[in-house]
């Protein structure tokens, strides 16, 4: 196993279990909101304890590998950025559906994918920009 696959595996497994520990929709007593209702419902109260926990868990894991994708440079920076909003974008849409926020409208999954996708690339842009500045920076010092 290469070092950047350890990278990966030891992000995505900090990532997730603190994901996973944060607070999920089942506290105390597996108290849920109104919203939860349904999933309870279909799946049962252990079915929707594990449903949210594996959301929490792959939303945490998603976050812990946020940065990777600078890691690299050119096709590599894309393809990772791609693959990371493609799989970020899938948690969201299915967090929505569980939240009931979309359903059966193509017109609320379009919204909630157009959301989605402003605030990534936003959030991507500032990161490149402050990556570029560090780069620069990193260069002008070592007279590169």
């Amino acid at each position: 196993m290469s070092a950047g696959q350890k990278s990966w595996i030891v992000r995505i497994l900090a990532g997730g279990l603190a994901g996973a520990g944060y607070r999920p929709l089942f506290i105390g007593g597996f108290s849920a909101p109104p919203l939860c209702g349904a999933l309870i419902q279909s799946c049962g109260i252990l079915g929707a304890v594990a449903v949210t926990l594996a959301l929490f868990f792959a939303f945490g894991a998603a976050v812990g590998v946020a940065t990777l994708p600078f890691d690299d440079y050119g096709p590599a920076l894309a393809a990772r950025s791609l693959l990371h909003f493609a799989v970020t974008g899938g948690l969201v849409l299915l967090l929505g559906w569980l939240l009931e926020l979309v359903g059966p409208s193509p017109a609320a999954v379009l919204l909630l994918l157009g959301l989605y996708t402003f605030l990534y690339l936003t959030v991507w842009l500032v990161r490149w920009l402050g990556w570029r500045a560090e780069l620069d920076d990193l260069r002008s010092a070592l007279d590169l």
